[in-house]
Order: structure tokens, then C-alpha cells, then sequence
């Protein structure tokens, strides 16, 4: 069963978004730390304000 937020357009949208930041993340050069935390949680964030 899913759940009301599953059934979302945008929810897709920001699991795939989640994804591509953490590709983000993965590229970034060694000593940007502090960008990829940020991003991270940014793009998590969205994700969890929809559910």
C-alpha cells in the first residue's frame, strides 16, 4: 500500500533529485567537505518535507 506522499509527482521528482546530488557530491574534489554536506542535506530535506 502505498502512502499519499508515494503517489506524488514531485515526490518522484525529488528521489531522483536525491540521487543525482549524491552523484553531485561524489565528483566533488577531495577538501569540499563542507559543499557536499550541505547539498546532501538540502536535498534530503526536500524529500522529508513532502512526506
Amino acid at each position: 500500500m502505498d502512502l499519499d506522499h508515494e503517489r506524488l509527482d514531485v515526490y518522484h521528482l525529488a528521489l531522483d533529485f536525491l540521487v543525482f546530488a549524491n552523484g553531485v557530491v561524489e565528483a566533488l574534489p577531495r577538501g569540499r567537505s563542507h559543499l557536499a554536506d550541505q547539498f546532501t542535506r538540502a536535498a534530503t530535506s526536500i524529500v522529508l518535507n513532502l512526506d
